[in-house]
């Protein structure tokens, strides 16, 4: 289990975290991967593709294709992986730019403190059954456990829910709360699952659903307006284990070492890319 995980980043970025302490979750429909949180819906529905499903996996993609459409996910992705050519090229300005190597475990307190999810990436088939079964498995259990009937008629429910104990009809206001929280857990499991072309990347990420968000800031990009929420990370002084700098970037170890120590962070590692793309 890594111990370091790694953002691959411009200059620029680099700057922006340690000048402002704070690290950006953006949202993942706007990725460079137009398939970001419809991949595991894409493979639920190729399996019941043929033949008729059960009422209750019925209601489960009427349950998916829903929050697919209305729900996203902002993130702030890692990778196990330093000094990786691949991401050098795509994630840090073709080489130019910092690998920055977060502490794991610091991570974790981040997300602990801030109410996010620090998830490992499972890459699988489009055909993987064991990954879908277990998938399909957590979401009956969560569509049993939340106000399902915000999407169904009072018929349908009536009839999904008859081998129940309790309906859930006159419990509907108390259910509001849950039902929040459930679609967050929902769109964020979708974020959580990738094509196995994506493999070497052996990606993380800090996730938080997007639905009920406020105060939202907004930056551009070339052709889009992307979305995104800051996390502030200026009191965990320890969070830098290590930096790598680019194959390309020409900034001195001792100048970057002190720019980081200089915005209150703990002196890192510094090691420069042993990549001899120029």
């Amino acid at each position: 289990m890594a111990d370091i995980l790694y953002h691959y980043c411009s200059t620029d970025a680099l700057h922006a975290i340690m000048s402002t302490g704070k690290i950006r979750l953006s949202s993942m429909k706007l990725s460079n991967d137009h398939k970001e949180g419809q991949w595991i819906i894409d493979a639920v529905k190729r399996k019941y593709a043929s033949g008729i499903p059960t009422p209750e996996i019925s209601l489960i993609l009427k349950y998916l294709t829903k929050c697919a459409t209305d729900f996203s996910a902002m993130a702030f992705c890692l990778s196990e992986i330093p000094d990786l050519l691949s991401q050098w090229r795509g994630y840090a300005d073709d080489g130019h730019g910092f690998c920055l190597g977060f502490s794991k475990a610091v991570l974790e307190k981040v997300c602990s403190d801030s109410f996010l999810d620090l998830s490992e990436i499972t890459y699988m088939s489009i055909n993987d059954e064991i990954v879908i079964d277990e998938y399909i498995s957590n979401i009956l259990n969560l569509v049993r456990d939340i106000d399902i009937l915000l999407y169904l008629t009072e018929d349908e429910a009536l009839n999904f829910f008859s081998s129940m104990e309790t309906t859930y009809i006159d419990q509907l206001d108390d259910a509001r709360e849950d039902i929040i929280e459930a679609f967050s857990t929902a769109t964020d499991n979708f974020f959580k699952y990738k094509s196995p072309s994506f493999k070497e990347e052996k990606e993380w990420r800090i996730i938080y659903s997007d639905y009920g968000l406020n105060n939202l800031s907004f930056r551009p990009s070339r052709n889009r307006i992307i979305p995104y929420k800051e996390i502030n990370i200026k009191k965990y002084r320890d969070i830098f284990s290590e930096i790598f700098i680019g194959p390309r970037n020409i900034t001195p170890e001792n100048v970057l070492a002190d720019m980081v120590s200089s915005y209150g962070f703990s002196r890192p590692k510094i090691v420069r890319s042993s990549s001899t793309y120029r």
